[in-house]
């Protein structure tokens, strides 16, 4: 009896012994010059990768469209209206980096407040201001609107503000 318990004790400890799986070799590192970097595509959090003017003006209406559009579609607050020339015209005249400044900073003006970052605070300072020149190409007169204003009254050397 002591022979048979011996045998199958003896069978089990190779079994087990001879199941056991080696680990698998690790895999072999790869370059990091084969790495691929995934393309750069503008986002609320990334940044802005591109030069060409035409990117950056369809950036600059998402923006405006996603943080200014809600005020400065209608006017509400005082904004001035998207493409009204003689209402961007004193705001203009501050420059463009005052303008800038103005948008991601926050302004209490006589027309109304500016909110911060259009109110989003999570807007980087180059959404806000592509958002600015997006609206500033708008509030540019072409020849056309140049003699409807003048027609209107409005003359652009006027020094009146």
């Amino acid at each position: 009896m002591i022979r048979p318990l011996f045998l199958l004790c003896t069978l089990l400890v190779f079994l087990v012994a001879c199941s056991r799986e080696e680990p698998a070799p690790p895999a072999p590192k790869e370059e990091p010059s084969a790495v691929k970097a995934p393309e750069a595509r503008p986002t609320p959090s990334g940044p802005i990768v591109t030069n060409n003017p035409q990117d950056l003006a369809e950036m600059g209406a998402r923006y405006y469209h996603r943080a200014c559009a809600q005020c400065h579609n209608d006017g509400e607050g005082g904004a001035p209206r998207l493409g009204d020339v003689p209402a961007w015209q004193p705001r203009l005249d501050k420059g463009m980096h005052k303008l800038v400044e103005n948008a991601i900073q926050g302004y209490q003006g006589e027309s109304g407040l500016m909110p911060a970052r259009g109110g989003n605070p999570q807007l980087r300072a180059e959404a806000v201001s592509l958002a600015v020149r997006f609206m500033v190409e708008m509030a540019q007169p072409d020849e056309d609107d140049m003699e409807d204003l003048e027609e209107d009254g409005w003359d652009e050397n006027s020094e009146e503000e």
